[in-house]
């Protein structure tokens, strides 16, 4: 579904507005009919200030930028995840608009250029014949840990991109939600003073499940990248809430319409719902990101990340051009 902007909710509101004013002027003239006003030249008078009156604000009010805005952010994220590691995080799952980094947006051009790990291990065979206790600290301390940060590294990224396709995801289905409800209303305003009619109108919710959708698609990808060095504390106080967003069910809310006072009563009922839907998930995805944000700044935890010098490697750079003292700190088998 396309994408709809503030001045085509505002004109949705209009909409709905038009359609309560035709309900409420057939309620009126059904109530003239049957006490017989009309015979007599009375009538009912319209209320100066009708209740749908600001129905193009109400619908406007739920406009926020278009998530595609964003998508520029998520490829560069999956750029960034394709560079370590020549594996695309999460490809577009079929039937899904969960979404994704665009694998056609230059991150094939990053499949020639040879990873941190690739590198790493050059590197390895390089130093193979060096010798010294700076060598060895460089060897164990990083060399031999590369792989280790590097999937971390990946998996923050990964776990990024994908609070960032929650966010999207879930700003497209309050669009597609708000946008749903308006119809909606309308026909249900539209069937207030005609023949009755036992047809169930709904509304489905899909703004209540939004963010796990998006979440149950990138957790695969992130638990396959893994945190390899991480402990069940540590990723608890890393990652854990991602798994803790509140989603609740698909939920197909009934429209009244009974009456056009009911069709305005059930109509905002469902708006606040989608509304506090929207609230809850986006707050969960803040303060999951929030977690991860301080899990990567925590001295506990950021040494699964980065790679710290060794301090035999430091000390060379305190003895600056004491060239004996590097020679010996790395000789070599010639």
């Amino acid at each position: 579904m396309a994408f709809h902007s503030e001045a085509d909710l505002r004109k949705l509101g209009e909409d709905v507005a038009n359609a309560a004013e035709g309900a409420y002027l057939r309620e009126q003239a059904n109530q003239n009919a049957k006490s017989g006003a009309g015979q007599h030249g009375f009538a009912f008078p319209l209320p100066g200030d009708r209740f749908y009156t600001h129905y193009p604000e109400l619908y406007a009010s739920f406009a926020t930028p278009d998530p595609a805005g964003m998508q520029r952010v998520l490829d560069r994220l999956g750029r960034a995840s394709f560079a370590l590691t020549h594996k695309f995080a999460v490809q577009k799952p079929e039937g899904s608009d969960v979404p994704v980094p665009n694998i056609d947006s230059g991150i094939g051009e990053l499949a020639g250029r040879d990873t941190p790990t690739q590198i790493s291990r050059a590197i390895d065979d390089k130093i193979d014949g060096w010798h010294g206790s700076a060598k060895d600290a460089f060897q164990e301390k990083i060399l031999n840990k590369f792989d280790e940060k590097v999937t971390n590294q990946v998996a923050a990224i990964d776990m990024t991109a994908a609070s960032l396709a929650m966010h999207m995801g879930l700003r497209q289905k309050l669009n597609e939600d708000v946008w749903d409800i308006g119809r909606k209303s309308i026909e249900a305003f539209n069937r207030v003073g005609q023949m009755k009619s036992d047809d169930v109108l709904q509304a489905t919710l899909l703004v209540a499940i939004a963010a796990g959708t998006v979440w149950t698609v990138w957790r695969g990808a992130i638990a396959a990248g893994g945190f390899a060095s991480i402990s069940a504390k540590d990723a608890a106080s890393v990652v854990a809430s991602f798994n803790n967003i509140r989603t609740s069910a698909q939920v197909s809310e009934v429209l009244s319409h009974d009456s056009a006072t009911s069709v305005d009563k059930s109509m905002k009922s469902i708006l606040g719902k989608a509304a506090q839907s929207y609230h809850d998930q986006e707050k969960d995805i803040v303060a999951a990101v929030n977690h991860l944000s301080a899990g990567l700044r925590d001295s506990s935890t950021n040494s699964l990340f980065v790679f710290p010098a060794p301090r035999e490697v430091d000390v060379l750079d305190e003895q600056g051009s004491n060239l004996p003292t590097l020679e010996s700190e790395f000789a070599t088998d010639r």
